[in-house]
């Protein structure tokens, strides 16, 4: 049977005549469009038959017939021995001290510390359970814990006052009598139905009593981890977020205000101003206990308009198509087979499914959300609008379009686009009809443009982000008058936490030839007068300079190059012979324009493999960087620098400086050193650092590792080491530690001639759910590896560098000694205090200064440290290395081996055994790419976590003589710098 014979409320396969009903037919106006019945409801119902017999014996109608595994709750800010499964064990290494060395300093930081709680105080936590099981969970069982027969029970137990998570748990001061409330509810009592019963069964049962106790024995160091902790921080999240959850709108660990002004980054996304709150376990006085409280500014769906005019702008944007003259004809189904499917421009729709909207047409407020966008194989090339789709109504069938001018006197004006069937199976309403809700949050990379937007609105100056800040935790009313934290007796301080930090003296900076920079509390210097500690070991000899994409002209790369190589000489850089120059312009292959300029290098150079080219694209980020990188990586063999045409233009002298230090870097030279009168490390030492990367959503791509390892006494030089590591894995396999460890421990030993006897591993990218997995998984497996393989047993320092936290540092104002000139912390403010953990050894980092905006310190925490550093020895470590970032004229806000560990990732993207046609793998382009081929079907799934990956191409893959001996430098040089 055709759908344009169906009847309202009834499955597509089945036929029934049409009776008038007050809910399920559009008659009755209560519905905005045809509507099929509940599933599992009795009228209507296409389930089996009911045993006549009913429910065997046992059967308990208020206990779920299927027990789900618990979530965790993810808007808590835990320690890291709350995810393992013998947290007692003590694997992390406790806190040796506190720094002493440098200026104390006082700094405010965005938390607020619990200063007051009711002594020997007890809680009852309740498990609530809703049987049947409904299919809308969280919103069924949230009307009935409002209803007013349940809301009755729980007042006549006396109790004061109950918290509920709208889910599967309450709390109470008072224990209910027998530890149990039930009752049945229909939430269909008092109100027409004949769609079957609503009835639900309601159960409280009393299963844990939470004290404080443990908590604070745990925070004293008395007792280690446990359950009943986990249970007390849960609590305490609920308590803090029931006030703003009925005031504000809560994503996750966010709340936004229900009316804020929005700011938009386009006609597709905008900005909602809003507060990140989480609780959290540190060493702040007298409890122990903070509310973490930040500036939240999410993308959203431009809320406020019709659902058809963002759909359409959505469309246009992401699909060329989807212009308004084509957009019809993009929608249009295509025939496949002897069906008719969805086109490619059709299902990028799918990106806007389950948002949610209101119809002004209606007298009630109700909101639905978008299901799916209706695709009805059985009307051929028509695309399923209001046109034509039809419905039996009184034996006579009738369009959606045709319904609506009659019902509501509403002539809709795109009756030809598609109808949306929201999550009420069957009902089917004009997109012109729907209007979006606010604060939806958008789930998708933004594109260059609104991401400059976005940061243009989220920056600001400390002094700007503190008053932010203070406003939201003003919305938050986590104050006196909170009703709920009264009544359990939990009060929070009005102000900002203020710690005592130490200022860390800045270092002195080496360079060649006795020059020296000391750049003070500005965290800035430049190589004026100043030569390269290490000079490139590869002279530049055979060399090129080549235009692509049309870029520039010849005269002006001609003078560029001519300054540069006088800069670079006079950095100490090694030049033996002027440069070639080659117009590609005419080219548009970039493969092809490097092969061209290669075989006439090899040629010139009497088969001698060129030691660099020095490519100008027309912009930064190029769609033809990548190809351009693999070919010349994996192909060639050779070493290159892209340089934007708007510098060739310029032609400045500091942008000649900052492209000499890449380049000396990937010609095997070293930039600086750090000078101290107190040695660096305590014995010979390995730094090594590792970064696992995971492609843009959307791309199916294996996720990317890395390892660099140091290459000199003082650490400055790195080499990396790249593999994939199979799909969306964030630890490093087994097999490409031993691969990392087998294509550095060579240089390693060419270059120090000895074993090391220290190892300070840093990692990037775990939460604090993987950090025994660190230890457990990779530092085993390296310690294993180097044992076994090289004969090695040092010990090892490990430490996670984390940047993705909201702690943020306020100096006073005015504090001249511990801020700068915009209000941020000076290069050098270590907090160790207060919002740290109460046992373990970590602290918050500012190393650099920021360019705009608020700093953002890292947090570093020792997993493990075999050495036995004292603070101050490791923390000036750190901090003194952010100094040794090879291509930069300023300290970096993290250690040099995690930027390096990115960086290497990032470029390795380039050598996918994959043609370069496949497109990008990551960044902007990629998040492009995603949107087109993702839609259908390509790519949005992917392999399954911790797939097998294959692996990359290797340097110079050609098996040409020159290619072979250049691969054989290349590996051993800063290729991905």
């Amino acid at each position: 049977m055709s759908h344009h014979g169906r009847s309202p409320g009834h499955s597509p396969s089945h036929s029934q005549s049409s009776r008038p009903s007050s809910r399920g037919h559009p008659a009755s106006g209560a519905q905005t469009s045809p509507t099929r019945s509940r599933a599992g409801s009795a009228a209507g119902s296409l389930g089996p038959p009911p045993n006549p017999f009913g429910k065997g014996m046992g059967y308990d109608p208020a206990k779920p017939e299927v027990e789900e595994e618990p979530q965790a709750n993810r808007r808590l800010e835990l320690p890291p021995e709350a995810y393992m499964m013998n947290p007692l064990d003590g694997r992390f290494t406790k806190r040796p001290g506190y720094n002493t060395s440098g200026k104390e300093i006082k700094i405010e930081v965005n938390q607020y510390a619990v200063v007051k709680r009711k002594p020997d105080f007890k809680v009852f936590q309740y498990d609530i359970t809703v049987t049947p099981l409904p299919k809308l969970a969280g919103s069924i069982c949230k009307k009935v814990w409002n209803n007013p027969k349940v809301q009755q029970l729980l007042k006549d137990t006396g109790a004061q006052m109950f918290l509920y998570d709208n889910n599967k748990l309450a709390w109470s001061t008072k224990l209910v009598q027998k530890g149990e409330l039930r009752c049945k509810v229909d939430l269909d009592e008092g109100r027409p139905n004949n769609r079957g019963t609503n009835e639900f069964f309601f159960r409280m049962k009393h299963t844990t009593t939470i004290e404080f106790t443990p908590l604070l024995a745990y925070l004293q160091g008395k007792i280690g981890w446990s359950n009943a902790i986990l249970e007390c921080m849960n609590f305490l999240d609920h308590l803090v977020r029931q006030r703003p959850s009925e005031t504000l709108v809560p994503i996750r660990r966010n709340f936004y205000p229900p009316n804020a002004q929005y700011q938009r980054l386009d006609e597709i996304v905008e900005v909602s101003i809003g507060a990140y709150m989480a609780m959290k376990i540190s060493n702040v006085q007298p409890f122990g206990l903070a509310l973490n409280v930040d500036v939240a500014h999410t993308a959203m769906w431009v809320g406020g308009q019709t659902l058809h005019d963002l759909a359409t702008r959505y469309l246009e944007s992401v699909d060329p198509r989807c212009r308004p003259a084509d957009i019809m004809r993009a929608l249009s189904p295509e025939q496949r087979g002897n069906t008719w499917v969805p086109s490619e421009s059709f299902m990028h729709l799918k990106r806007l499914q389950k948002l949610r909207f209101t119809c002004p047409h209606q007298k009630n407020k109700k909101v639905y959300q978008v299901a799916r966008w209706l695709h009805l194989p059985e009307l051929g090339d028509k695309i399923s609008s209001s046109r034509h789709v039809t419905f039996d109504i009184n034996g006579q069938k009738q369009t959606v379009y045709d319904y609506f001018e009659k019902k509501y006197n509403i002539r809709l004006r795109y009756p030809q686009f598609p109808l949306i069937e929201t999550t009420k199976k069957g009902t089917y309403i004009p997109m012109e009809l729907c209007f979006v809700e606010h604060n939806q949050r958008y789930p998708f990379k933004l594109s260059p443009n609104q991401t400059k937007e976005m940061i243009r609105i989220a920056v600001s100056r400390p002094a700007v982000r503190k008053k932010k800040i203070q406003q939201q935790a003003a919305a938050l009313e986590f104050g006196p008058s909170n009703k709920y934290l009264e009544h359990f007796g939990l009060r929070f301080s009005p102000n900002f936490t203020v710690t005592n930090a130490r200022l860390l003296k800045n270092p002195v900076i080496q360079f060649a030839e006795s020059g020296k920079i000391d750049p003070g509390a500005t965290g800035r210097w430049d190589l004026r007068n100043k030569k390269f500690l290490v000079p490139n070991n590869r002279p530049l000899k055979n060399w090129a300079f080549i235009i692509l994409e049309r870029s520039v002209d010849l005269n002006q790369l001609q003078q560029f190059g001519k300054n540069f190589m006088g800069i670079f000489r006079g950095h100490g850089g090694v030049i033996q012979k002027q440069p070639e120059y080659y117009d590609m312009s005419q080219q548009l292959n970039v493969a092809d324009s490097l092969k061209h300029c290669h075989v006439d290098m090899l040629r010139k150079g009497n088969g001698e493999p060129p030691d660099l080219f020095i490519c100008v694209l027309k912009v930064k980020g190029s769609n033809n960087y990548e190809r351009l990188k693999k070919s010349a990586d994996c192909r060639f063999a050779v070493l290159t620098q892209c340089v934007a045409a708007v510098h060739v233009t310029k032609n400045q002298g500091q942008y000649h400086s900052n492209l000499s230090m890449k380049i000396n870097a990937k010609l095997g030279g070293t930039t600086s050193r750090i000078l101290t009168n107190q040695p660096h490390f305590k014995a010979l030492t390995m730094v090594l650092g590792v970064d696992v990367s995971h492609a843009s959503p959307g791309i199916n791509a294996p996720s990317m590792a890395s390892m660099v390892m140091s290459m000199d006494p003082y650490a400055s030089r790195y080499l990396a080491a790249v593999e994939t590591n199979n799909y969306r894995r964030e630890m490093l396999t087994s097999a490409n530690i031993y691969i990392f460890f087998k294509r550095l421990m060579p240089a390693w030993r060419a270059a120090l001639k000895a074993r090391p006897e220290h190892v300070i591993y840093f990692r990037d990218g775990v939460s604090e759910g993987q950090f025994s997995m660190v230890v457990e998984s990779e530092v085993a497996d390296m310690k294993r590896v180097m044992r076994e393989d090289w004969g090695m047993e040092p010990k090892f320092t490990v430490i996670v560098a984390t940047k993705r936290h909201h702690v943020r540092f306020f100096p006073k104002e005015g504090d001249r000694a511990s801020a700068d000139k915009n209000g941020n912390p000076l290069p050098g403010t270590l907090v160790e205090r207060d919002v740290t953990h109460p046992h373990h050894w970590d602290m918050y980092l500012c190393s650099h200064v920021a360019i705009q905006g608020t700093a953002r310190p890292v947090h570093y925490h020792v997993l493990v440290d075999e050495v036995g550093w004292k603070p101050e020895e490791l923390q000036r470590l750190i901090y003194e290395q952010c100094y040794t970032y090879m291509r930069s004229t300023t300290p970096v806000s993290l250690h040099p081996a995690v930027y390096y560990a990115h960086l290497s990732g990032a470029r390795a993207r380039t050598h996918e055994d994959l043609p370069s046609s496949s497109g990008p793998r990551s960044g902007p382009m990629a998040h492009h790419l995603a949107i087109t081929r993702g839609v259908t079907g390509e790519g949005m799934s992917g392999p399954r976590k911790g797939t097998s990956s294959p692996p990359l191409l290797l340097f110079g893959a050609d098996k040409d003589e020159a290619h072979q001996k250049n691969s054989a430098y290349i590996q051993n040089t800063m290729w991905w710098i």
